[in-house]
């Protein structure tokens, strides 16, 4: 129940706080993702699947971006099965486990995370600027998004994630 919780306070933040700041022209912290990344990797590939189109719907239902959030989110979650099988965790299936800080080593976390991360922006961002598409911006907001939310997430993680010593 803490973790639906969790998940339903991570989604308010982003649609409520995350989705309505102003720093710049070119920051879109995409912090919501972070649910997606943690997801369980024994839950059966179709059901993440489907949990990201569920969890970009919610996105673009909130933002009026029909589709744009929903998509991404699905070639997230592609992304996500495929750089998990690469990966050594079957101590984490095992266990029955989310991925987090407190089940992944931090430089196995660090780089699922970013590259989840950069991976989303890079997708949602091209989706968004078809047809007028200006590199500069592009570049610079994919980089700058990309690592604000990072940062984001690791500051999330690091607060509200208990580690096991």
């Amino acid at each position: 129940m803490n973790r639906v919780l969790g998940l339903i306070i991570l989604m308010a933040f982003q649609l409520i706080v995350l989705n309505h700041l102003e720093l710049t022209a070119y920051l879109y912290p995409q912090v919501f993702i972070m649910i997606l990344i943690n997801l369980p990797p024994f839950i059966n590939k179709s059901y993440q699947i489907l949990i990201a189109f569920a969890l970009g719907l919610i996105a673009d239902f909130f933002t009026s971006s029909p589709g744009l959030h929903s998509s991404a989110c699905m070639f997230l979650a592609l992304i996500r099965i495929g750089l998990l099988n690469r990966y050594d965790i079957e101590e984490v299936k095992a266990n029955r486990a989310w991925l987090n800080l407190s089940t992944l080593a931090l430089d196995k976390y660090i780089f699922l995370s970013s590259v989840l991360v950069s991976f989303y922006h890079v997708y949602a961002f091209a989706l968004e600027s078809i047809g007028a598409l200006n590199t500069v911006y592009y570049l610079v907001t994919v980089v700058l998004s990309s690592v604000l939310s990072f940062v984001i997430i690791l500051l999330i993680q690091f607060l509200f994630i208990k580690r096991s010593v």
